[in-house]
């Protein structure tokens, strides 16, 4: 079953350094990210069209209708409370990634 699943990693500036500047993810700060947040502590993150497509044709190819209501979520929420303990200029990513099952995957291959 495919998961949608929010992410909000902390970039490692160590793991980066030997990228080229234009290379390195550009992130965001904790304190942009928090201050977006509601009260919850999640901030609305949009799901990509590319991201969306994919998982419509993946429904299509499987005939799964709870794969095709997930491709027509425009945005998704992503806790992000766990940042506040980090300084506030550390840079992290927000966003959105898709984990197939190993048939999922081979559908989406053929």
């Amino acid at each position: 079953m495919v998961h949608l699943q929010p992410i909000a990693e902390v970039l490692d500036a160590g793991s980066f350094a030997v990228l080229p500047a234009e290379q390195r993810p550009k992130g965001q700060s904790v304190e942009e990210v928090l201050l977006r947040a509601d009260a919850d502590d999640c901030v609305e993150v949009p799901v990509p069209t590319s991201m969306r497509e994919q998982l419509r044709t993946l429904a299509a190819a499987m005939g799964d209708a709870a794969i095709g209501r997930d491709a027509e979520v425009a945005s998704h929420r992503v806790p992000v409370g766990h940042l506040r303990q980090l300084p506030p200029d550390t840079r992290v990513l927000i966003g959105i990634r898709v984990k197939y099952t190993e048939a999922e995957s081979q559908h989406l291959k053929d």
